[in-house]
């Protein structure tokens, strides 16, 4: 099993524009969205999961419990009930509100994570990638 605890920098982005544009990021947020350049951080207790993402102007930390709703911070959509499952080498989140727009899977390998974001009205996904440092 691939180990998912760790540091991961930003490495590229595919579609990320377009992904902002749908989830109704204004120019400035798309623009300061494009331009940071995350670093994640897993930290891994059993069941127990934090994820800690340090951007230029913020940092955000999401505890939680694999498979039991929580509340993340979430961009354009502010604070949001969602649940995380493991798939494998792949974490899932999706919210569980109704008027939830977005799903995220992190699939972890050896060399890194890659973050897939769904917008799910317009189904326009972005990939980011980061690798394991």
């Amino acid at each position: 099993m691939v180990q998912f605890a760790g540091k991961y920098v930003h490495d590229k982005d595919e579609n990320f524009e377009a992904f902002l544009e749908k989830m109704d990021f204004t120019s400035d947020k798309r623009k300061a969205a494009l331009d940071s350049k995350p670093e994640h951080v897993v930290t891994v207790d059993g069941d127990a999961w934090t994820l800690s993402s340090k951007y230029s102007t913020r940092t955000s930390v999401s505890a939680f419990k694999l498979n039991q709703a929580t509340e993340v911070e979430g961009g354009s959509e502010g604070k949001s009930k969602v649940i995380f499952k493991l798939d494998g080498n792949t974490l899932h989140q999706e919210g569980l509100e109704s008027n939830s727009t977005l799903i995220v899977d992190r699939l972890f390998d050896e060399n890194g994570m890659k973050m897939v974001l769904k917008h799910k009205p317009s189904n326009t996904t972005a990939t980011r990638y980061f690798k394991r440092v």
